[in-house]
């Protein structure tokens, strides 16, 4: 079952999932789920973050971890949904590939296609009813919110530095 909405926080879709009771919800790129919905459905409602949890919660945590240099954080990541934003136990996580033509503007498809990969590997698990193992966060990154158009020339010029030097 598919359903789609323009506000994840609509009553009405509160109402749906209450009356349908899903084994599982999987969101992506949606905004911050208010504590009623993760309550009601406590463990069962898991979210992908484009990000490293231990370093990177909130918004635009790949531009985040180019303007810092820190390449190692360029995450896609499956996790338990909790409350407090980005700090639920890790189920998948995989880093994404940067080779010498990829450009900022290409982190959202290598981003989604690491999405899509981990979608069904995970969908797959549960189809196998195979034990989900989740790994504890060893600590709760730094909460970032939306990158100011500036800052992002920047994470060009840290990109184009990064491949230069690492890559060749």
């Amino acid at each position: 079952f598919f359903f789609f909405t323009n506000d994840i926080n609509d009553k009405k879709v509160f109402k749906k999932l209450k009356k349908i009771m899903p084994d599982i919800i999987i969101v992506c790129g949606t905004r911050i789920i208010n504590s009623n919905l993760v309550s009601t459905f406590k463990n069962k409602i898991y979210n992908f973050h484009g990000g490293d949890l231990e370093n990177y919660r909130g918004l635009d945590s790949h531009l985040w971890a180019i303007y810092n240099k820190e390449f190692s954080c360029l995450k896609t990541t499956l996790h338990r949904l909790k409350s407090l934003v980005d700090t639920g136990n890790i189920i998948f996580s995989k880093k994404i590939k940067i080779d010498k033509k990829t450009e900022l503007y290409n982190l959202r498809y290598l981003n989604f296609k690491i999405v899509s990969e981990l979608a069904i590997k995970f969908l797959d698990k549960i189809y196998k009813k195979n034990k989900i193992k989740e790994i504890k966060l060893k600590k709760i990154g730094r909460y970032y919110s939306f990158m100011p158009a500036d800052l992002k020339n920047i994470c060009i010029d840290n990109l184009y530095v990064y491949k230069k030097n690492k890559i060749g």
